[in-house]
């Protein structure tokens, strides 16, 4: 790993080269690439996600999501979700050198880089209108995926600025955007790369906490809450296919009964549709839970996700069928393209 931008360094024109070499400071939050977006935590930890089985993929600055969920019972479960990554929305430009490194001081701040704070509320009908809230982190501890990493996104993007590429570092991806610089091949180039790049797994840590609001008030907030945590992980096969494997453990900390939620998936990867089919295990039901997802990038900073899955009934043997729709705005630089 370690050798990667040396390499880089070897292979570019002269020209990259001598910008390169200045080891220029570059706004991270500009090269995001927008597939893979992970589920918002905090809905996780309330445990309104379509499945248990989750992305292990870094995430993006700022997503904002609404979910609505239906059984066969006709109620429907509604929510909103905020992400937000604070490093990507406040740190200033970086050096790309720095950012690069893999010493220890190096890796940390990537995993602070990658760090999301999660806020959901969700309405559920057995609460009487009562809602439901969920407090949320989640860091990716391994990301070899990272484009600016482990491709040439950035390489390629000074290149594509010309005798204006020295200006980049502080302008930042869209003035070159505003001159009518087209970027979409370079962002699709970068985004192939880092999807292709097989042996690898993406991992990600979650820990949050959901509970029940009376009307809305905050302060019973801790009354009757529940915590979960969870470590998810996602191995590239190849350029079209990753493995997940997800382990949750739920109602943490002796508040209620431990259980955990153990699964697994595949993921069929295309440019701007994904399909994910997962199968969880509930060790307090002791049932598995299979789910059918298509994951649907709408446009350049949109995306929507509808699934159909089953979930545990604590009220009945046999567990409930639930369709899942998910619609999602998320921070990314990387426009539709080729």
């Amino acid at each position: 790993m370690a050798i990667l931008p040396t390499a880089w360094f070897a292979l570019a024109g002269p020209a990259t080269r001598a910008i390169l070499a200045q080891s220029p400071r570059i706004n991270i939050h500009r090269y995001v690439l927008g597939v893979d977006v992970p589920e918002s935590p905090a809905l996780t930890a309330l445990g309104v996600t379509h499945s248990a089985v989750q992305l292990g993929s870094a995430p993006k600055p700022l997503t904002a999501s609404l979910v609505a969920m239906a059984g066969p019972s006709g109620e429907t479960v509604t929510g909103a979700g905020l992400d937000i990554a604070p490093y990507y929305l406040l740190a200033g430009p970086r050096d790309l050198a720095s950012y690069r490194s893999n010493s220890i001081a190096g890796r940390l701040t990537r995993v602070l880089t990658k760090t999301l704070l999660s806020l959901a509320v969700v309405r559920h009908p057995a609460d009487l209108g009562d809602l439901r809230l969920g407090l949320a982190a989640r860091s990716t501890i391994h990301d070899p995926h990272d484009p600016i990493l482990n491709t040439r996104l950035v390489e390629e993007t000074h290149a594509t600025g010309g005798a204006g590429g020295a200006a980049l570092p502080d302008a930042g991806v869209e003035s070159l955007t505003d001159l009518g610089v087209n970027l979409a091949p370079e962002f699709a180039a970068g985004r192939r790369a880092a999807r292709s790049r097989s042996g690898d797994a993406q991992i990600s840590v979650g820990l949050g906490v959901g509970s029940l609001s009376r009307d809305g008030a905050l302060g019973e907030f801790l009354d009757g809450a529940h915590f979960a945590g969870w470590i998810a992980a996602q191995y590239t096969a190849d350029a079209k296919l990753d493995l997940l494997a997800t382990v949750h453990r739920r109602e943490m900390f002796g508040l209620l009964a431990d259980r955990w939620w153990l699964g697994g998936g595949l993921r069929r990867k295309a440019d701007r549709a994904d399909v994910q089919g997962s199968l969880y295990y509930d060790t307090a039901t002791r049932e598995l839970h299979p789910s059918l997802a298509f994951d649907i990038r709408l446009a350049a900073r949109l995306g929507g996700l509808a699934a159909l899955g089953t979930i545990p009934d604590p009220e009945n043997d046999a567990p409930r069928v639930r369709l899942t729709l998910l619609l999602r705005w998320f921070a990314a630089a990387d426009p539709l393209g080729p």
